[in-house]
């Protein structure tokens, strides 16, 4: 359950515009993400108090280890619903941190706050698949498949007319 309250945390957020260090709901970072889906899932998560917007060499890969312990084995092809995928653009240390979602047409999608675009949900393209490095799980998870998943407070994504909206099972 707290999985999918985790990434529910993270969809509330679509449409937030970008903000460095941004902890609202209208304004957001890509650790910000995290952080209020956290809050939302009732999910502890230490927050950074003070980073850089281009993180400085491994820091953000540190931080990650520090709060979920070391990458998932496997990578990219052991990711599942509520885990913490770390991305890299181009040459530089990793960047940029999202949710990993089942996607409602299926497969993963991210859940993710970028300069560009704001918070978005979108499916892993080529260009996120190439840039991914790690993928982290976090404690919380190994409860998370004990749990029912069968609550009926918890709300479903439904495809309406080529969009997805959230609804009420």
């Amino acid at each position: 359950m707290s999985a999918e309250l985790f990434v529910y945390g993270g969809r509330k957020l679509v449409g937030a515009r970008w903000r460095h260090y941004g902890r609202t709901p209208w304004a957001v970072d890509c650790l910000g993400v995290l952080v209020l889906a956290a809050a939302h899932a009732g999910l502890p998560f230490e927050d950074e108090p003070i980073y850089s917007q281009e993180p400085i060499d491994g820091l953000l890969r540190a931080g990650l280890q520090r709060r979920f312990g070391p990458p998932v084995p496997g990578g990219f092809r052991s990711m599942r619903q509520g885990d913490v995928p770390l991305f890299r653009w181009g040459n530089g240390p990793p960047t940029h941190v999202g949710i990993a979602a089942n996607h409602p047409s299926g497969g993963l999608s991210l859940i993710h706050s970028n300069i560009v675009n704001g918070c978005v949900e979108q499916s892993f393209s080529k260009i996120l698949v190439a840039a991914f490095v790690d993928c982290y799980r976090p404690s919380w998870y190994n409860a998370w498949a004990e749990e029912p998943s069968s609550h009926s407070e918890v709300p479903r994504w439904v495809p309406s007319s080529g969009t997805h909206s959230l609804a009420m099972p």
